[in-house]
C-alpha cells in the first residue's frame, strides 16, 4: 500500500456522494479503519502517504479528511493546513495518540492545528462512526459555511 491510495470496497459506496479521506502512516491503523468503514455508505479512500493524498484532491472532493497527527513526511497539523487551503469545505479530523489533545481548546484546534475535531487513539468505534455521521449531516446542510462542529 506504500504511496498509493486504497479505496474501501462496499456495495453502497458507489451510491454515496460523500467521500472520506483517511491518512495515516501506520498500516494497522489503516486496516482497522478500513474494517470499521466497510459497511458504511461512504466512499472511503485510505492513504499511507500525505503527498499522494494531497494529489488526490485533483481527482475528487472529500466531505471529511481524517489525518494522523504524527507522520514522517509532515505533521498532521501541517497536512490539515494544506487541506484547509485546497479543500476548505472538507471537515478536518485529527487522529492522535497523544491523550492530552482531547482537552485542547477548540480555538487552538481550529486556528493552530487546522482541524475541527480530535479523535484519540485508541478510539471508540461507535463514537467515531457517530462523529462521522454528524459531520456528514453538517456538511450536507452547510458545506460552504463549516466553521465549527
Amino acid at each position: 500500500m506504500k504511496g498509493q491510495e486504497n479505496k474501501v470496497k462496499s456495495k453502497l459506496k458507489n451510491e454515496s456522494k460523500h467521500a472520506i479521506m483517511i491518512v495515516d502512516d501506520d498500516e494497522l491503523i489503516l486496516k482497522s479503519l478500513n474494517r470499521l468503514f466497510a459497511d458504511e455508505p461512504y466512499r472511503v479512500y485510505i492513504f499511507d502517504n500525505v503527498e499522494v493524498a494531497l494529489d488526490s484532491l485533483e481527482e475528487r472532493d472529500y466531505s471529511i479528511v481524517i489525518s494522523d497527527y504524527s507522520m514522517p513526511i509532515m505533521s498532521g497539523a501541517y497536512f490539515l493546513e494544506k487541506i484547509k487551503d485546497k479543500s476548505p469545505n472538507s471537515i478536518r479530523i485529527l487522529l492522535t495518540g497523544v491523550s492530552e489533545s482531547a482537552s485542547t481548546p477548540d480555538q487552538v484546534a481550529k486556528n493552530i492545528l487546522h482541524c475541527h475535531k480530535f479523535v484519540t487513539k485508541p478510539w471508540d468505534d461507535y463514537k467515531l462512526l457517530e462523529l462521522i455521521n454528524i459531520c456528514i449531516a453538517i456538511h450536507e446542510k452547510k458545506p460552504s459555511k463549516i466553521k465549527s462542529i
